[in-house]
């Protein structure tokens, strides 16, 4: 009866293995087809996927919102990371939302970073090829039309400048902030204020070699009024895989 209760319970093991690839290759074929029609801008194609990574509170704010479809008219998609932009000037800005980008690169990340709220909304790395017959680089941070992984921090509380629905308007001294040779440490300071005297400042420091991007908030707070908020980071992220090949 040994024998007979084997086979009974090999039997069972194959089946639920069929059963379970099955399933799997049916969820791919399904996410594969939402991609396409996300990416063409078919008519009827469904909207990205909502960041999975809900606010623990209602004072976090949204996710950055999506760029538009490279197919919609006059839509304005960020330029490639590789692109040579002037060192000096006017912020990239998306003409439908009217959100501003700077970018940051060194020896050893490339990030654009939104001036909508400080988010780093892409990075990539120059020193790591996505696969080896792909010579663009890794990308780790990419906000898409189909994709949505970025990087968020912030001052929420009492005085806090970071409100759901509204993030500040930052304001940055060069369009492209660039680590230099013969430097091995590059910072970047986005500047807010508002008339009552409040000044925040949103500084980003890097060093040559080293993927770590360190954020720090400095108040000058020159008021008459006490100030009082708290600091927030969080990744947002929506279910598309990391490296899907849209980013």
């Amino acid at each position: 009866m040994d024998w007979q209760r084997l086979i009974l319970i090999g039997g069972i093991l194959l089946v639920s293995l069929m059963l379970l690839t099955e399933w799997a290759l049916f969820k791919e074929q399904l996410r594969e087809q939402a991609r396409a029609q996300a990416w063409s801008g078919a008519p009827g194609a469904p909207e990205p996927p909502a960041a999975t990574a809900s606010p623990p509170t209602g004072e976090l704010p949204d996710a950055v919102a999506p760029f538009p479809l490279a197919s919609e008219p006059g839509a304005g998609a960020l330029p490639s990371l590789s692109q040579d932009l002037p060192g000096y000037g006017e912020p990239m800005r998306d003409e439908l939302t009217g959100t501003e980008y700077i970018q940051v690169e060194t020896d050893a990340l490339k990030l654009t970073i939104s001036l909508e709220g400080g988010d780093i909304v892409r990075a990539s790395l120059p020193g790591y090829r996505r696969t080896l017959d792909r010579p663009e680089p890794l990308t780790l941070l990419d906000q898409s039309p189909v994709h949505t992984y970025v990087a968020q921090s912030g001052l929420i509380g009492r005085d806090g400048i970071d409100r759901a629905g509204q993030r500040p308007r930052f304001r940055s001294a060069a369009s492209r902030h660039r680590l230099e040779d013969g430097q091995d440490n590059l910072r970047v300071d986005l500047v807010w204020e508002e008339s009552s005297g409040l000044k925040v400042t949103k500084r980003f420091e890097l060093e040559r070699g080293s993927h770590l991007v360190q954020v720090r908030y400095l108040i000058d707070n020159r008021s008459d009024q006490d100030w009082q908020a708290n600091l927030f980071a969080q990744l947002k992220r929506d279910g598309t895989p990391v490296d899907s090949g849209f980013t």
